[in-house]
């Protein structure tokens, strides 16, 4: 086994065993979970700066190429305003207030858009389109479709690993198994899949900048 091969089983391997973990504490451990998964929690933070830093290497990998590949500035920018959105950008580390009319809109109170009246349930679905796209659609087209492969390589559209489409399929399967078994959303198991996806695109980043 090649040692890029071994590095990404452990990695999963360790992943796995964190998923099935939470999952646990969540049956039997309810307060344990929800430490790690409260508002400006280890799990919260760990999400904005997985964020932060896929952000960031977007933009490097941009540089490097001139500034002039468009797919590295949307993630630059879609992956940094999920990450300042997460945090409702640092607002209780700095300690600054709501503005009013957005605090009037926001069912949170918070300094942040994914939470205002009338579209905050919207936005997960709408998240979870996108996650689709870049997850799964795009990556497997241009794995079996060959007018598609050159469709993105014509437009150096960067595509998500295969090997990496676990991450996301976990994130989902936090979020959706308990609005399909029960009807309802578990804040605890929402966050995990977050972190999840952080992780997932936080790769992603690294993978197109060749830094793996």
């Amino acid at each position: 086994m090649r040692p890029k091969t071994m590095v990404s089983w452990i990695m999963y391997l360790l992943l796995i065993g964190f998923a099935c973990y939470a999952i646990l504490l969540q049956i039997y451990d309810r307060p344990a979970l929800s430490r790690l998964c409260r508002e400006d929690g280890i799990i919260e933070w760990l999400t904005s700066i997985f964020y932060f830093l896929a952000s960031f290497i977007f933009i490097y990998t941009c540089k490097k190429e001139g500034f002039k590949n468009v797919w590295y500035w949307g993630f630059f920018i879609l992956f940094l305003l999920i990450a300042g959105e997460e945090i409702s950008w640092g607002q209780r580390l700095f300690e600054f207030s709501t503005p009013g009319l957005l605090k009037d809109l926001n069912i949170q109170k918070e300094t942040n858009l994914h939470n205002i009246k009338g579209i905050h349930g919207s936005i997960r679905g709408l998240g979870l389109l996108i996650v689709f796209g870049i997850c799964y659609i795009i990556p497997i087209t241009n794995k079996f479709v060959g007018w598609a492969r050159s469709f993105y390589r014509k437009r150096k559209m960067p595509i998500y690993p295969l090997w990496l489409m676990g991450l996301p399929t976990v994130a989902v399967l936090f979020m959706a198994i308990p609005r399909l078994l029960f009807n309802e959303a578990v804040f605890n198991l929402d966050e995990m899949g977050e972190i999840y996806l952080s992780i997932g695109f936080l790769l992603f980043s690294l993978s197109e900048s060749k830094l793996t």
